[in-house]
């Protein structure tokens, strides 16, 4: 069964506050039972001088006077001999003293305690409830977009078709087609960065390479002009694979819009993990909006991954590092 946000937090805060608590009580109280056993030896001290004078003076309910030996260890400890006497303290009462301050210590923290919990609880909800409607608003506003962006490019491929169908194969129509078809696949792709950022994905384990090798072949299909270099090996990682898929998708993407004439992959095993490097030349069209970038850079660290741009003139390094 899933918890939401709110209650993993309760329990973590709960289970950190329990054990600081803890900690703390332990330390007053083993304070606290230094110091009265200190106290008591110094009145057992005081009372064995006074007893030299007088037997008969009273004591306190945890001092006792017996001319034999006590029997029971448990209850009685020697704290000296005055006369023949033994003068013994009851340790029970002194254990029950002990215990009747932890009692009150406990019974003073455990209000702050649930008050706090409340409080953090109640201020979280509060703050996890506005971000989930925010989010929900901007999901249904981008759904409602892209809906009729769908309707509009479904009635402008049928029309493409329809010409191809009575003109043939002209150039010009075909290349108006591969347009609506990129323009298709940018349009499922912002479908899928939009599932990227939904909570319910459970990370698992996912084939890199695999992923990346997909995407190269596809993406080369679009641009069989671009030389493909590829040298990848089995790269596994546990993460939420929607994310994993956006963020190599906008940097394949990007390597082979603005590429002249290669695309070059590999992968390598560093100290720290592992590698993957995406070089291009750059091609006449090498000045975009940069947008894309940004989100691959948002999707990296999203995924705890550091991603590295090294651009230059007639090269553009783009580099992965994780674990």
């Amino acid at each position: 069964m899933k918890l939401k946000t709110e209650i993993k937090l309760l329990l973590l805060i709960a289970f950190i506050l329990s054990i600081g608590f803890s900690v703390i009580n332990f330390i007053s109280v083993s304070s606290y039972r230094s110091q009265l056993y200190q106290k008591v030896k110094s009145e057992a001290d005081l009372y064995q001088v006074l007893l030299l004078y007088d037997l008969d003076i009273q004591l306190p309910k945890y001092f006792k006077l017996s001319a034999t030996v006590p029997t029971d260890y448990k209850t009685w400890e020697i704290l000296g001999k005055v006369k023949d006497h033994f003068l013994l303290l009851n340790v029970k009462e002194l254990n029950r003293e002990i215990l009747r301050y932890a009692f009150f210590l406990f019974a003073w923290e455990l209000p702050v305690l649930l008050l706090t919990i409340f409080v953090v609880y109640k201020a979280t909800s509060l703050y996890l409830k506005r971000e989930r409607e925010s989010k929900e608003f901007v999901k249904l506003f981008f759904l409602l977009f892209t809906h009729k962006l769908g309707n509009f490019l479904s009635l402008d491929r049928l029309s493409i078709e329809l010409l191809l169908q009575k003109y043939g194969n002209d150039r010009s129509l075909l290349r108006l087609k591969r347009s609506y078809e990129l323009l298709e696949d940018d349009f499922k792709k912002s479908l899928n960065y939009m599932k990227a950022f939904e909570e319910e994905e459970e990370p698992e384990i996912v084939d890199v390479s695999a992923v990346l090798k997909d995407l190269l072949y596809k993406y080369h299909s679009y641009y069989p002009s671009r030389n493909l270099e590829v040298s990848l090996f089995p790269i596994r990682v546990k993460a939420r694979k929607g994310d994993i898929e956006s963020l190599l998708q906008l940097l394949v993407e990007n390597a082979f819009k603005y590429s002249s004439s290669f695309v070059k992959v590999e992968s390598a095993k560093t100290k720290k993990g592992f590698m993957l490097s995406i070089l291009n030349d750059v091609g006449p069209a090498s000045s975009g909006s940069g947008i894309g970038l940004k989100m691959a850079q948002f999707l990296a660290s999203k995924l705890g991954w550091k991603m590295e741009l090294y651009p230059q003139d007639e090269r553009f390094l783009v580099e992965l590092k994780f674990k």
